[in-house]
C-alpha cells in the first residue's frame, strides 16, 4: 500500500548480481537465485559477511508471518529503524481514506492487521 512499502521511505532496496546472470536469464527475484549454487550465490555469501559492517540488513531475513524471506531485500538500519519506530500509522490511515484509493472499503476495516503482518514483522537489526 503507498506509503508503507519500505521502497517508498528510499531506505530499502532489491539487489542482484547482473554480472552473475547469464544471458536470457529472466531475474525473478526467488530465494533459489540466491542459494549457494544460484546465479547470486557469490553475492549472498559476500553480503553475509560484509552487509551489516555497512549499516545495512535484511528486514525479511525470515518468515515471521508476514512477508515472506527475501534475501535479496536490503535495508538501510540507521534510516529504516527510526522510521519504522515512528510510523504515522494514524496519520497514514487518514491519508489512504482521503485519496480515494480504489478498494478502501475492504481494506480499511483491517488497516491495522495489515500494518502488523506486512510493515511490523520485521527481523530486527543485528545490534552492533
Amino acid at each position: 500500500m503507498p506509503g508503507a512499502s519500505r521502497h517508498h521511505w528510499g531506505t530499502d532496496f532489491d539487489i542482484f548480481d547482473a554480472g552473475a546472470i547469464a544471458c536470457g536469464h529472466r531475474v525473478e527475484l526467488v530465494p533459489e537465485e540466491f542459494a549457494a549454487h544460484g546465479p547470486c550465490g557469490q553475492l549472498q555469501a559476500w553480503l553475509e559477511e560484509h552487509l551489516n559492517g555497512f549499516g545495512f540488513y535484511r528486514p525479511y531475513r525470515e518468515d515471521l508471518g508476514g512477508v515472506a524471506p527475501e534475501p535479496w531485500h536490503i535495508s538501510f538500519a540507521p534510516s529504516a529503524s527510526g522510521i519504522l519506530e515512528q510510523f504515522p500509522e494514524t496519520l497514514w490511515q487518514e491519508q489512504l481514506k482521503v485519496s480515494a484509493i480504489e478498494g478502501y472499503e475492504c481494506l480499511a476495516p483491517r488497516l491495522d492487521e495489515l500494518l502488523d503482518r506486512y510493515l511490523f514483522r520485521v527481523t530486527p537489526p543485528p545490534r552492533n
